[in-house]
């Protein structure tokens, strides 16, 4: 077994991401989703906050890209949203995938909401599964079992 030196890429899941956003109605944000306590709304403004996260994660930026436009109320949805979320989200999430295709961003460690991330995908095979490959970034070890 060799340690995979590859890298994940972000760009299908983001592509995916983008198309079913489109598909978005207003009407659909205050939706229940399978994840209980959200609404479709919540969700995206969930991704909103993820997106700039793990982008900065990629750059290893700390830095505070000044506070995020806040939803206006009564805006959009239940959940409230950001108003121009769906511009923002398509160009949050490329941000994303050009941030995670330099090369650096793989290199050592870096943190996502104060959880800690390695770029190495040290103990994973070659043509692991994406799965295994995207535990292992986040410092999990794949095949662990309760």
């Amino acid at each position: 077994m060799t340690e995979s030196t590859t890298t994940v890429d972000f760009r299908p899941a983001a592509h995916q991401l983008t198309t079913l956003l489109g598909r978005v109605t207003d009407d659909q944000l205050s939706a229940r989703t399978p994840c209980e306590d959200y609404t479709v709304g919540d969700l995206i403004d969930h991704l909103l906050g993820l997106t700039v996260a793990f982008r900065k994660a990629a750059t290893k930026s700390t830095g505070d890209d000044g506070p995020a436009p806040a939803a206006q109320p009564g805006e959009a949805s239940e959940a409230n949203p950001h108003r121009e979320w769906r511009r923002r989200l398509p160009l949050q999430l490329n941000e994303l995938v050009v941030a995670w295709q330099a090369p650096a961003s793989w290199d050592g460690m870096t943190e996502v909401g104060g959880i800690p991330l390695s770029g190495a995908l040290a103990g994973v095979p070659d043509g692991a599964p994406t799965l295994d490959r995207l535990l292992a970034l986040a410092g999990r070890e794949p095949s662990w079992t309760p």
